[in-house]
């Protein structure tokens, strides 16, 4: 009995030694699809295949990957990459062209598209994006614009679509008020001139002349056509408020809002003659003009001209 015991714990050692052999040592590794990552737990007998289809990752036609679906993991601690198969458009120009690539970056893709970037041109992302299924990629080219402020004219080259993107990528700055012509939602065409015109407004205060006015007043005990001031005018003053519009420091537009009288002015008062003058000799007189030295001096001469029509001359 006690051989037999001995004979059936060797066989049972055998036959596990024999279970091990046949199905493997255990494995540990990792399947990393575009980047992430699963990971496993197999046999070493296992293939890369039966371990796919063990985690639930099923292997496109068109996918890619770094070892073949019927290698055995072996005892090693293995890494699986697959890359699955992706669809990119690359826009340019107005044409749309479908490529494929199982990774990569964009510039992967623009070379695969056969197309390239020009000096100003610039990419819709950055050329160092990794590629992933459904992404659209757009050339964007660069235009040149002339763009003049407060009347100096430069050349640029833009890759913004309208006329506000492209003054903000420019870095020239637009007030709430100023002039974009054409208008900011315009958009960008090669050769294009866009004018920004600043408009500022301002409140001034300045003082102002109040011009006096003349009166005239009439008296019968002064001959016809002679005359005399009787109160000499004065001009008067007065501030002014207004609001002002600058249109690239040129003043285009004021608008009164406020005046104020410093000083009333003083009107100038005149007397005219209207006594008629018969002499002797039956002449009358029919105006009598008062003309004054221009040194100042107060002295002068009347032109008088009479009825008659004869014309005399009078000092004063």
């Amino acid at each position: 009995m006690k051989k037999i015991s001995l004979v059936l714990a060797a066989l049972s050692v055998i036959m596990m030694l024999v279970f091990a052999g046949c199905s493997g040592e255990k494995v540990e590794g990792k399947i990393i699809v575009d980047g992430t990552e699963t990971v496993f737990t197999a046999k070493s007998k296992d293939t890369v295949g039966e371990v796919l289809e063990e985690n639930g990752i099923t292997l496109g036609a068109e996918d890619e990957i770094d070892i073949s679906v019927e290698t055995e993991l072996g005892t090693e601690t293995k890494e699986i990459n697959i890359f699955r198969m992706k669809t990119i458009k690359v826009k340019a120009d107005s044409k749309e062209t479908e490529v494929k690539l199982t990774k990569g970056t964009a510039a992967d893709a623009l070379e695969k598209a056969g197309l390239k970037l020009g000096k100003n041109d610039k990419l819709s992302c950055d050329e160092n994006s990794e590629l992933t299924d459904g992404m659209e990629i757009e050339i964007i080219r660069g235009v040149a614009v002339k763009v003049t402020v407060k009347g100096e004219k430069k050349e640029y080259v833009t890759t913004k679509k309208t006329v506000e993107a492209a003054l903000k990528e420019l870095g020239i700055k637009v007030d709430e008020d100023d002039i974009v012509e054409p208008s900011k939602d315009t958009k960008i065409k090669k050769g294009m001139e866009i004018t920004v015109k600043a408009v500022e407004v301002k409140t001034e205060t300045e003082e102002k002349v109040i011009y006096y006015t003349e009166k005239k007043e009439y008296s019968s005990s002064m001959n016809k056509g002679t005359s005399k001031v009787k109160q000499n005018g004065v001009n008067g003053k007065k501030e002014v408020t207004s609001e002002n519009t600058y249109i690239d420091g040129e003043l285009t537009e004021s608008k009164v809002i406020e005046e104020k009288v410093i000083t009333q002015p003083v009107n100038k008062i005149v007397v005219y003659g209207t006594k008629t003058v018969t002499t002797t000799s039956g002449k009358s007189v029919v105006s009598k003009e008062r003309v004054e030295d221009c040194d100042g001096s107060g002295h002068g001469y009347y032109v008088i001209t009479w009825s008659d029509g004869s014309v005399t001359y009078e000092e004063f």
